[in-house]
């Protein structure tokens, strides 16, 4: 019994690390992907009161988790849905300044992005699409591996902690 203790508090441990590992690669954005992460997040806000992004989009490929209304951004530089910017950043910093797909026109229409806001969300939407993976875009929602990873991660520390408590229950 204690070694499968000791197992699941390694699994645990090895878990928290990654997460660490995680929070690492944030620290290493290039700064103006750093400011467009901000805006993003809502960890600054918009001068003319816009909602943050993260409201309704996700950015998977820097681990960003978000609303799922909007399309995940993180090959929203490919031709997508409704969007075709064929790796263009001046079509994108074009598209943020005036969008012209209903529901961003609809919402930033009362509320436009200053010139400062639109280059640093490009900068980060361009610095995602260079992380992002090869092949499909994804258009809605968060990616299922994420779920994955926290069902993984919940199951286990609910797992470590039953056999802890088993373990002190029966007294070793």
């Amino acid at each position: 019994m204690r070694t499968l203790l000791k197992l699941l508090i390694g699994i645990s441990v090895t878990l928290f690390t990654f997460s660490l590992i995680v929070a690492a690669v944030y620290s290493q954005l290039p700064s103006d992907a750093e400011a467009g992460l901000k805006y993003f997040n809502g960890d600054v806000a918009f001068k003319n009161g816009g909602p943050a992004c993260i409201s309704c989009h996700s950015i998977s490929a820097l681990d960003v988790s978000g609303g799922s209304v909007g399309p995940d951004l993180s090959r929203v530089l490919e031709k997508g849905k409704f969007t075709n910017f064929g790796g263009d950043v001046t079509k994108l910093k074009e598209y943020l300044s005036s969008p012209t797909t209903p529901t961003m026109k609809g919402v930033w229409s009362a509320a436009p992005l200053t010139s400062e806001e639109v280059n640093a969300l490009a900068s980060l939407l361009e610095y995602a699409f260079s992380q992002a993976p090869a092949g499909p875009s994804i258009e809605y929602g968060p990616p299922i591996y994420e779920f994955l990873f926290v069902t993984a991660a919940v199951a286990g520390l609910v797992v470590a902690l039953l056999a802890y408590i088993f373990v002190l229950r029966r007294g070793g």
